[in-house]
């Protein structure tokens, strides 16, 4: 209908309401794309919104696993430091045996820092890390990235130590597998005496000790990436 209408004040040379009908056009167009902007920011906006509230999930998920693995390591730390102190002094007492027996038989195990990360590995796999308006905002996730691969590999390294450490202490003493699991059935006197033994449990202590200041400190820093991707959705408005 509006061609037929241009045709027709072209052709009775109405250049007033040509000119109307070509503003009309014009501004239809405009409108079009603006609309259609509006439209995909919409989408943008939730799509943003989506990925920022699930990184805060995982960051949720994270502390818990990291607390779990600190508790973990300090009951280590705390296990090893008891049975060192005793091999330091020398002496035993026939109650605390059993459980110098046990705790010496349980060294080894060791728990990382435990980060949920499918959501950040995807994003910047995908490129929909992009989604993210704030430029800062992105690296910071890039960063935090980062920093959790770097303590994964920290953790690694501390526990090929204690690999290396528990294959000591499989040297030094007779250790049997029962019903109950391991048992050291090395004399205790022997084992008192033995001025390996009480380096390498001590070096299981140092490791634990090193273990539970990097969960530690991993606690904090993603306790701080938490906060600032609350701080930001609540910026948005998305979040009280």
């Amino acid at each position: 209908m509006l061609l037929r209408r241009v045709s027709e004040h072209l052709r009775t040379q109405n250049w007033v309401a040509v000119g109307l009908d070509f503003l009309i056009v014009v501004a239809g167009v405009f409108l079009g794309i603006q609309l259609g902007n509006w439209n995909e920011g919409r989408i943008e906006a939730r799509q943003e919104r989506a990925l920022v509230m699930r990184l805060i999930e995982d960051a949720r998920q994270s502390a818990v696993s990291l607390d779990a693995a600190m508790e973990f390591t300090d009951e280590k730390a705390a296990s090893a430091r008891w049975a060192h102190e005793i091999m330091l002094d020398g002496t035993l007492r026939p109650a605390d045996e059993a459980r110098f027996r046990e705790e010496i038989a349980s060294f080894g195990p060791w728990q990382g820092d435990r980060f949920v990360s499918a959501t950040v590995d995807q994003a910047i796999a995908d490129g929909s890390i992009a989604l993210i308006r704030s430029g800062a905002m992105r690296g910071l996730i890039a960063e935090h990235r980062e920093d959790m691969e770097g303590r994964a590999i920290s953790h690694q390294n501390l526990g090929s130590m204690n690999l290396q450490h528990l294959m000591a202490l499989r040297d030094r003493l007779d250790i049997r597998i029962t019903d109950e699991g391991q048992a050291v059935i090395t004399p205790r006197s022997e084992m008192l005496a033995d001025e390996d033994l009480r380096r390498t449990i001590g070096q299981f202590a140092f490791v634990y000790q090193e273990m539970a200041g990097l969960s530690r400190a991993s606690i904090k820093m993603n306790a701080d990436y938490r906060e600032q991707l609350e701080a930001y959705a609540r910026g948005r408005g998305w979040a009280e």
